[in-house]
């Protein structure tokens, strides 16, 4: 972001700001009336420029001090179209009345509020349409000033019939409600005037606004999003009580929490969701699930309740409200469990799968990950920034549940085979057909696949159908299992449907330590998690880091334009001189939480390397950790090559002296270095692309020769494919090229230069220099406005 933006979007700020202290109130909010010996409140939902969901019942509510009788007449102009009465009880109990909702439209009503026969006020500007709730954290919250565009968007809205009621984000400050309130706090906003939507949901407004503009009807949000709250906050007590499974799971996580924090067990459900219910909706948007990451087991039945719960307080009957839900951006929130994400997402997808009549699910792990805090200039908290694209994919997958229009929502798994060491995979929800997010051509990215051992490998994976996927390894050749974009930091996977969505992340089963290794597509910047000192803290911080440093007399750049898979390739120049040249990419990060278990038991590494020279070079693996580092034999580049897949064998790995190593096996496990040593005597040019990792001598696999077969839903295997004698590991006893440290100088081989162009891995502090900066993620302490 240049300097000019953040001063633009500082101004934008400041005018905001002086916007909303010079203006006076433009809607009344709740009121107190005193009548008699009564004191009669009312709903702070009723006020002017309310709006109500059409051809259902409006819903007007509040407490009295003493019996009373509460009459309210809607009015279209000077008409009178209906009105209706109710008894107060007093004791500052709960009264209701319901008027009949209308069409949908933008005729404007007026509501006339009477107590025991005396006239008390007129609500004007009282429009029918849509009406959506949204809830969830802090991600749900956070502001549109905070967001990438917020404001800019804001300063040009001029839609009047976009309206949005804010709820308080704590109605009993640091309590949480342990029994039903009687009503929310609020009050409402105008979507054409942005002095007062500068600190609403993001996400909640883009969700309004793409609903505004393909339905041309009045549309209303209710943000009740309030950040840090976990999911069992937002459900009854009581129903989770019913399930006595269900308690259990939760006692044994240790997340069965009574207390009368907002945080608690039904704390958001008493204090925000009940209050509402007096409401007709259409249904509800929801983005949340960060705080329960750590014990996401039950998840899915959460979900379930909630859907239930809600369902019954607004008035569904038998039917199940409409529930729009995204899964959550990539991010790593537990450095313990280094599960706790993927977990997350394979109990939303379960839930999905089992209410599609009435959910719908996207993804948004293809988004741009920018966290920055307002000031543009320091890691702040796990947020996102860019949310536009969250809510109009929410609008969509509701446009599709609720108003008849295409079926958005995430592509999941349906079934899947595999035959002749090639997996099959059909998938659902795949509009006109399955395509990558970027357009890409050459391969589906973030593929994994599993032997029987349970040692899962990335694979090439490409798209053979409408609606199917062929997964492969040349270095795997009797897979058992399948993943899918399987990753804390998933941020390369691509395959998505004809609208957009990418698809949901998948396992076919087993544990899975691999995930997507997206330093080995050398397509980009590296998403990657770092520990990250802060005021003598140790917190968790997440950033983008592009691995591939430049070193003396070389050159890295992503060539875009020349590539053997996904979007790019590591292009690689240097010049002819007496010293080594190094380009180096420190791979700790991106392997520590996603890989170290298996990697003892990869036997093989392949890299795609395209020579620009018309010369033959030398070419080996060197793979480091903890400032050791073991080589493989060498192999031979062709001269003039396009694309060529070299296989280099972990076994008999050597020392920078050429002795046969000990350390192999631990350093394979430790991995934090993978460099690609290229021996040439002169400048040149080499790109470097998509490595792969195996446990098996290459072979040729044949995707072309099997296909999903209908009546064969379940997995299958067969016998072991013959391996192809076109790709093979180079042999146990080649001569290995003597060298010093991988870190120091390599000696000359004549007059040549030896290059080594590195995967690797330390993220330094220059990262907190970048200009997308992660967030420090605090987890220790029970969680703020502002933070997870």
């Amino acid at each position: 972001m240049t300097k000019k933006s953040i001063c633009r979007r500082c101004i934008a700020l400041v005018c905001s700001l002086m916007m909303i202290i010079l203006m006076q109130p433009f809607s009344a909010s709740a009121q107190f009336f005193q009548v008699g010996e009564a004191t009669v409140k009312t709903c702070d939902y009723l006020a002017n420029d309310a709006v109500y969901q059409s051809e259902k019942p409006l819903g007007i509510w509040g407490t009295s001090t003493a019996k009373a009788k509460i009459s309210a007449a809607l009015y279209q102009g000077k008409k009178k179209i209906a009105e209706s009465s109710v008894a107060a009880e007093g004791n500052n109990s709960v009264w209701e009345l319901t008027l009949p909702g209308q069409k949908g439209g933008y005729d404007k009503y007026s509501i006339v509020l009477s107590i025991d026969g005396q006239k008390q006020e007129t609500y004007t500007g009282i429009l029918f349409g849509e009406v959506w709730l949204s809830a969830g954290q802090s991600n749900m919250q956070l502001h549109l000033e905070d967001c990438e565009g917020g404001l800019d968007d804001l300063l040009a809205s001029k839609d009047a019939y976009l309206r949005a009621f804010k709820c308080n984000p704590r109605p009993d400050g640091e309590k949480g409600a342990t029994k039903p309130a009687a009503d929310i706090s609020g009050s409402w906003k105008l979507g054409d005037n942005p002095s007062t939507l500068y600190n609403f949901s993001a996400v909640s407004y883009y969700f309004a606004k793409d609903l505004r503009k393909q339905m041309d009807v009045p549309v209303a949000i209710i943000d009740a999003s309030m950040g840090s709250t976990p999911i069992d906050a937002w459900v009854s007590k009581e129903h989770v009580d019913a399930r006595p499974e269900l308690v259990n799971t939760l006692k044994t996580q240790g997340v069965y929490e009574t207390g009368s924090h907002w945080y608690s067990l039904g704390a958001m459900y008493y204090s925000k969701i009940v209050p509402l219910s007096h409401l007709s909706i259409a249904g509800t948007v929801w983005y949340g699930g960060e705080s329960n990451n750590n014990h996401s087991g039950a998840f899915a039945e959460l979900m379930d309740v909630l859907q239930e719960n809600y369902s019954k307080e607004f008035g569904f009957g038998d039917q199940r409200m409409p529930f729009v839900f995204t899964q959550i951006a990539p991010y790593v929130y537990d450095t313990v469990n280094k599960r706790g994400q993927t977990e997350l997402m394979d109990q939303m997808t379960q839930y999905y799968q089992s209410h599609r009549d009435s959910s719908a699910m996207v993804t948004i792990y293809d988004l741009s990950l920018q966290y920055l805090d307002c000031t543009m200039t320091t890691p702040a908290v796990i947020h996102p920034t860019v949310k536009k694209p969250v809510g109009q994919r929410l609008a969509k997958a509701a446009m599709g549940l609720v108003y008849g229009k295409e079926t958005v929502t995430a592509p999941t798994l349906v079934g899947y085979q595999i035959q002749n060491g090639v997996a099959v995979l059909k998938f659902d929800n795949v509009g006109e057909g399955l395509k990558t997010v970027d357009g890409s051509s050459k391969g589906v990215l973030g593929f994994a696949l599993a032997g029987s051992n349970g040692v899962w490998v990335n694979a090439t994976a490409e798209i053979s159908g409408k609606d199917t996927v062929k997964v492969y390894s040349h270095l795997l050749k009797n897979p058992k299992h399948v993943s899918y974009a399987y990753s804390d930091m998933n941020t390369d996977a691509n395959l998505c449907g004809s609208h957009g969505i990418p698809a949901a992340p998948l396992r076919t089963g087993g544990f899975t330590s691999l995930g997507v290794r997206n330093y080995l597509n050398c397509d980009q910047e590296l998403f990657v998690y770092q520990d990250y000192a802060a005021d003598a803290i140790s917190v968790g911080h997440a950033a983008y880091q592009d691995p591939w440093t430049v070193h003396t007399r070389s050159k890295t750049s992503y060539d875009k334009k020349t590539y053997a898979q996904g979007i790019a390739s590591v292009k690689t120049t240097y010049t002819k001189g007496n010293a080594e040249v190094v380009a180096g990419m420190d791979l700790t990060q991106a392997v520590v939480h996603t890989e170290s278990k298996g990697l003892k038991n990869i036997k093989n590494i392949s890299v795609q390397l395209k020579n620009g020279d018309n010369r033959e070079k030398s070419v080996r693996l060197a793979i480091g950790a903890s400032g050791n580092y073991v080589y493989t034999a060498p192999q031979i580049l062709a001269a003039d090559s396009d694309f060529t897949t070299l296989v280099f064998s972990l076994k008999n790995m050597t020392d920078a002296s050429g002795a046969k190593s000990s350390m192999a096996a631990a350093l394979c496990l430790e991995m934090t270095q993978l460099a690609v040593c290229i021996t040439d005597s002169a400048a040149g040019t080499v790109w470097i692309d998509d490595f792969k990792l195996g446990v098996d001598d290459a072979w040729q696999p044949d995707p072309d020769s099997v296909d999903y077969d209908q009546n064969k839903p379940a997995q299958t295997t067969s016998s072991t494919p013959n391996a192809s004698t076109q790709s093979k590991p180079d042999g146990d006893n080649s001569q290995e090229q003597k060298g010093n440290s991988f870190a120091e100088s390599l000696p000359i081989i004549g007059a040549g230069v030896v290059v080594i162009v590195a995967a690797a891995v330390t993220v330094l502090a220059v990262l907190r220099k970048k200009k997308r900066v992660a967030v420090p993620a605090d987890q220790a302490q029970a969680p703020s406005d502002d933070a997870e």
